[in-house]
């Protein structure tokens, strides 16, 4: 008997009461799973992560520069409010080759203090 593997899972905050080094871990266990291996064309997995997690955004950037993952293995759904019309704004974006995100929102994480 075998059990089908799902074609998609979905974790919601999976960083909470993480300390961040482990939050960077476990962003490096979800690029694993997603990412294609010699034996298969494709991932084994799709994953759907809710997050608010900067190190796991921050990592699976790290993660694109050093060549571990590619950017089309990663879709970032960004949810923002509409000032002008009210509710919210739904869109996607992904990461650069070299691991910059793109077009992501001026202030959703706090600024690096000097």
């Amino acid at each position: 008997w075998t059990k089908p593997i799902p074609s998609l899972i979905a974790i919601e905050q999976p960083e909470l009461h993480l300390h961040p080094r482990l939050q960077a871990q476990l962003a490096d266990v979800f690029a694993y799973l997603v990412k294609p291996s010699d034996q298969r064309k494709s991932s084994a997995f799709r994953l759907l992560i809710e997050t608010h997690s900067e190190t796991i955004i921050n990592r699976l950037g790290q993660l694109i520069q050093r060549g571990d993952l590619s950017p089309s293995n990663v879709q970032i759904v960004l949810f923002e409010p509409d000032k002008d019309q009210g509710g919210t704004t739904v869109r996607t974006t992904t990461y650069d080759d070299e691991g910059c995100l793109i077009d992501w929102p001026y202030g959703f994480f706090l600024p690096h203090l000097r």
